[in-house]
This record gives structure tokens, C-alpha cells and sequence, in this order.
């Protein structure tokens, strides 16, 4: 019978992620000192005239319902793998593993774009700017030198080699790490939140002359030359609307404790902390540092520095692109301050990676031990409580996703990333819905306040609905603002994803493993 079931009877893991820790895992993917960034470096530039602020607070409301079926969930099926173990066993295997494999390569994609930004978003701009304050012309060549893709993708793999080791020494060590970078990270928001309140656009205006007039641009050239390129300052609400797909990126790392739901302590009293709680807080850190970023640079200024050098390069002559640190880095105009500011922003991408070293390796070690990859991908070290050879692949795959972000252009303006995680957190939403119906016994032996009812129908089917609406919208948004060659790109991984599993069912039925029926139970714990 073993070859009939599941690869063992229990998962080898060991429940050591307490409430603190469970909240950093998903803080440290929501990541606000890293996606405050992406969002006026992306959204921003791909709707002028949005206001991002307002589009995350926007965005808020359907997100806090997809937090609750995703709490819900997570407590009442508290199994590694998260959302692969709920759609599989809600939806089916063949929609499970399809998710799951999409969601396996956009998040090793997303692990090689956050490492090409530890050099080029936060290096290169941090050596850039201490150049022109301390006078050194060598630093800034090194600025300008750590920008270049061959640059961005050897520090980039080294930031993941590293990174995956710790990973690979056990949880207690990536979870300490974790726990002190985002004590640095922290402050260093703080101080960054202090820099851009205290700060004027007069101020920053002068400073930004000082800055660029060695490249032949000032604050009002910038803002001139953009409207001469095409752009319109001012607000346009439907543009705002637009950045949602982005929006939902951004929030979209509340939840990745679930992968590791097996280890969680007490799911029941941590996970609405650590999922509810990550969201508001992570409200607050995107809607404080963007309004401090519109009172100090000028929203007008943000929108039309982001779009000539978007569609007017020729006259955009800054050796970076305008992104939040750069910009930052010019603003505070002092060595101590800058140095504090950049190195306080560039640990959120050290601790976001060091969460996806904990979640990628757990969701294939899930689809192992269903026996959808092979057997030992989930094997665990007994030294180490870690699934070794699962984070080795990790890190062979996260050098490729890096590999192509940094020399493609597939997956250059993110939306398309974004359409295959809106497209995914739409399943999840139906999975959320048809839970407490397809998955009965197990929502009815789940706490009482996850079985909450609105008149008569189960908050979970509310959140999971509510959610399955806001993806619809998001998804639409992300496939307009991207090629359609490169929406097809994702159509092509979906499709990849249901025709593997189908070959894999195949092979296993040869083994005398009947997939299908194994995917009626819960995993063990």
C-alpha cells in the first residue's frame, strides 16, 4: 500500500515558526522598503498620472477579505504547501499542480528579479551618490560599473548562493537572520519616513539641480522635456484604477506563511496576527513612505522623471533610472545619512529573499510528497530539520529566473508576472468559496470563528467571492498592459503545468500510485 499513498506518514518537518516569526516570514514578502519601489519605479511609470498611494488604499478593502479566506484556510487545513494542498484538494489535482507549477516559476523569476535590484536598484545607486558628496570619482565609476546586467547578475547570484546556504543550515538560522535584518530594516524606514516629512520640493529641487547638472538636466528641464515627450501632469483617477494589478503584487506576500503550515505554532491564534496583522501594517508603510515621497520630490516630478526615462531616454542623461533610493540618496545630501538610508532599503531585498528561501523549497517538498515531483525532492536532512535538495534546486532555478530578467526582455515590465499571480489568487478565491462546501468535514472541524456565517452563508464564501472579483479586474488590467507575446508566454506555463501533471499521473499509475485518489485526503502533518 505505501506506493498507493502518500510518499510517507508523516512530513519529517517540525513545528519551530512561532506567532513573531510567522508575521516576519510574510512582512519579509510584502517587503514595503522594496515594494514602495517597484511601485513608482513600474506602476507609476506605466500609468502616468496615477497615484499609487491612493491605488494601494483602493486596493485595500477586497485585499483584507482575501486575507481572510487565506487565514481560513490556512487554520483550517494547516498543511505545508498552502494554497497547492487547498486548490488541489477543493478543485482538483490537475488545477493544484497546474497552480503550483506557475507558481514555482514566477516565484523563482521573482527571486532572480529581487536579486538584479540588490545591485541595480540600492548598490549602484548608493556608490553613485556618495561619489558626488565626498568627491570621489572612483565611487562613482563603481556606482556606475554595479549597474551594468553583467554586474547585477554576478552579485545577484551571489546574494542567492548565500542566502541558500543559510537556508539549507536550518530554519532556526534563516529565521534568526531574518529576525535581525528586519529589525535593520525597520529603522531603516524610519529614518527614510524622517528624510522625506522634513524634506520640501524646494529643497529637493535644489539638491536635484546640484545633483544633475553635471548630466545636463534640472528639476523643471525634466518636467519640460517630459511634456514634450507626451506627458500630462495632474491626476487621473482611471489611471490609479489601472495600477491595481500592481496593487495586489505588492500586498501579495501577506501570506506566505502558509507554505510552511506544518511548522507554524498554534495556527489558530498566530495565523490571523501574522496574515491580518502583516496587511495593515504593510498598508501604513506603503501609504506613509509614498506620501513622503510625493511631499518631497513633487508628484509631478515623480511621474515625469519615470516616464522620459521610460519614452524619451535619449534625454533623460541620468546614468540610473529614477528609482526611490536614487532619489533618496540625493535628497538626504549627506555621506553618514545616505549610507544609512540605502543600506536600510537595500536589506528588504536580503530578507525577502531569505522568505522565499523558506516557502519555494516547501512547496515543492508538498508536491513531492504527493508524488508529483520526484521522491526525493522531499526528502529532509535529519540534521538540519531542512528540505536540502529542494533549496539546492532553489537556487539553480532563481540564477536562471535571474539570468532572465537581467538579459530578456520577458519579463521587463513585471505585468505579465503579475498576470500569472492574479490569475493564480483567482483559483485560490474560488478554492475559498467551494471550501466550506467541497471540503466540508474539515471546515466544520475548524475553530468556531472560522465557521462565521452572513446570513447564512460562510464569511470564507464571502472572502473567497470578494476575492475571485478584484483578481477578474487585476487580471484584465495586467493582460492590456503587457505584449501580447508575452501574455501568451504565461498562457504557455499554465498549459505546461496541466499537460505535466497528466503525463506524471501517467508515469505514477504505471508505479501503481493512483493520483487521483490520493488527492481526496489531506497530506499528513
Amino acid at each position: 500500500m505505501a506506493g498507493k499513498t502518500f510518499l510517507r506518514e508523516a512530513t519529517g518537518l517540525v513545528r519551530e515558526i512561532g506567532a513573531f516569526d510567522a508575521f516576519a516570514t510574510n512582512f519579509a514578502v510584502l517587503s514595503p522598503g522594496l515594494g514602495i519601489v517597484q511601485l513608482f519605479t513600474y506602476a507609476a511609470v506605466a500609468y502616468p498620472r496615477s497615484d499609487v498611494v491612493l491605488g494601494m488604499t483602493i486596493a485595500l478593502l477586497p485585499v483584507v477579505l482575501w486575507g481572510i479566506a487565506y487565514t481560513y484556510m490556512s487554520i483550517a487545513s494547516a498543511r505545508t504547501g498552502g494554497d497547492y494542498v487547498w486548490i488541489s484538494r477543493v478543485l482538483g489535482a490537475p488545477i493544484g499542480f497546474m497552480i503550483s507549477w506557475v507558481l514555482l516559476i514566477v516565484f523563482f523569476i521573482i527571486v532572480g528579479l529581487n536579486a538584479n535590484l540588490f545591485a541595480t536598484f540600492y548598490l549602484s545607486p548608493m556608490f553613485l551618490v556618495l561619489g558626488h558628496l565626498s568627491g570621489a570619482s572612483s565611487l562613482e565609476t563603481l556606482g556606475a560599473s554595479l549597474g551594468t546586467p553583467e554586474m547585477a547578475f554576478l552579485l545577484g547570484s551571489l546574494v542567492i548562493i548565500v542566502i541558500g546556504a543559510v537556508a539549507i543550515f536550518g530554519l532556526k538560522y534563516a529565521m534568526t537572520l531574518q529576525r535581525i535584518l528586519l529589525i535593520v530594516g525597520v529603522v531603516g524606514l524610519v529614518v527614510i519616513v524622517g528624510v522625506l516629512l522634513s524634506a520640501s520640493v524646494s529643497q529637493f529641487s535644489a539638491l536635484f539641480n546640484a545633483y544633475a547638472s553635471q548630466y545636463g538636466l534640472s528639476y523643471d528641464s525634466v518636467i519640460k522635456s517630459a511634456e514634450g515627450a507626451g506627458y500630462v501632469p495632474g491626476f487621473l483617477l482611471a489611471a490609479t484604477f489601472m495600477t491595481l494589478p500592481y496593487s495586489s503584487m505588492m500586498y501579495g506576500g501577506f501570506a506566505f506563511n502558509v507554505y510552511a503550515g506544518s511548522e507554524i505554532k498554534n495556527a489558530s491564534r498566530t495565523q490571523p496576527i501574522a496574515i491580518l496583522g502583516c496587511l495593515v501594517i504593510g498598508w501604513f508603510c506603503f501609504v506613509i513612505i509614498g506620501l513622503g515621497a510625493y511631499q518631497a520630490f513633487g508628484q509631478d516630478f515623480l511621474g515625469a522623471i519615470g516616464y522620459l526615462a521610460a519614452n524619451a531616454p535619449s534625454e533623460y542623461t541620468l546614468p540610473l533610472i529614477p528609482t526611490l533610493p536614487y532619489l533618496i540618496g540625493i535628497l538626504a545630501n549627506n555621506i553618514a545619512l545616505t549610507t544609512v538610508v540605502e543600506i536600510g532599503m537595500m536589506t528588504w531585498v536580503i530578507i525577502i529573499q531569505i522568505a522565499y528561501f523558506i516557502i519555494l523549497p516547501r512547496l515543492m517538498f508538498a508536491m513531492a510528497f504527493d508524488r508529483c515531483l520526484p521522491a526525493k525532492v522531499a526528502d529532509v536532512n535529519e540534521r538540519y530539520h531542512t528540505p536540502v535538495k529542494a533549496t539546492l534546486i532553489t537556487i539553480v532555478f532563481s540564477i536562471v529566473g535571474l539570468y532572465l530578467f537581467t538579459f530578456t526582455t520577458i519579463f521587463a515590465l513585471l505585468s505579465n508576472i503579475i498576470l500569472a499571480l492574479t490569475v493564480v489568487w483567482l483559483v485560490a478565491g474560488v478554492t475559498g468559496s467551494l471550501f466550506p462546501y467541497r471540503r466540508k468535514e474539515t471546515f466544520e472541524a475548524a475553530p468556531g470563528f472560522v465557521k462565521i456565517k452572513i446570513a447564512g452563508v460562510p464569511l470564507l464564501t464571502i472572502s473567497g467571492i470578494v476575492t475571485v472579483v478584484f483578481m477578474i479586474i487585476a487580471s484584465y488590467f495586467a493582460w492590456v498592459a503587457s505584449p501580447l507575446v508575452n501574455n501568451l508566454v504565461i498562457v504557455g506555463v499554465f498549459l505546461s503545468g496541466l499537460i505535466l501533471y497528466y503525463v506524471i499521473r501517467y508515469v505514477q499509475s504505471t508505479r501503481g500510485v493512483q493520483l487521483e485518489y490520493l488527492f481526496k485526503e489531506i497530506p499528513p502533518e
